[in-house]
């Protein structure tokens, strides 16, 4: 039963984790939440340009230098960033591989994943709750029956 409520625990703040990605990476430079796999949800509300920063900034954090203008002076202004390398392909993990593609292809079929993209979500993120609510009531029943 615990094992439940933990798998519903980090279901749920997997979906909360999500709202904070765009400000605490795009915006605040945080890069050691690129640490973990991205999902699809955490990546519903960004715009096309925001997009394309999260997906730079995972080749920014391994010290890229961007030819684009406007990558450069984004990431100049976090003191972490060192942009005096022209290939780091080599350098990206399997991790960094994953979240890439992913953002590419949401790039890709943007806005018209969008729409998919909230519409999926939407189910998801209500099938989570109903789970949240049954393991809520099943722990409640057992409780009761247990004495």
């Amino acid at each position: 039963m615990r094992k439940l409520f933990i798998i519903g625990f980090f279901l749920f703040r997997n979906i909360l984790w999500g709202q904070n990605l765009l400000n605490q990476i795009v915006y605040s430079g945080d890069i050691s939440l690129l640490d973990n796999l991205i999902t699809i949800y955490q990546l519903r509300d960004f715009s096309k340009n925001d997009l394309r920063i999260l997906r730079n900034t995972i080749y920014a954090k391994y010290g890229y230098k961007f030819n684009s203008k406007d990558l450069q002076d984004h990431f100049s202004q976090f003191s972490w960033y060192i942009g005096t390398m022209t290939d780091v392909e080599n350098e990206l993990k399997i991790l960094d591989r994953e979240n890439i593609a992913l953002i590419q292809r949401i790039e890709t079929n943007y806005p018209k994943n969008n729409e998919l993209t909230n519409e999926l979500i939407g189910d998801w993120y209500f099938l989570v709750q109903l789970l949240i609510r049954v393991l809520i009531k099943l722990s409640h029943y057992i409780e009761m029956t247990a004495y």
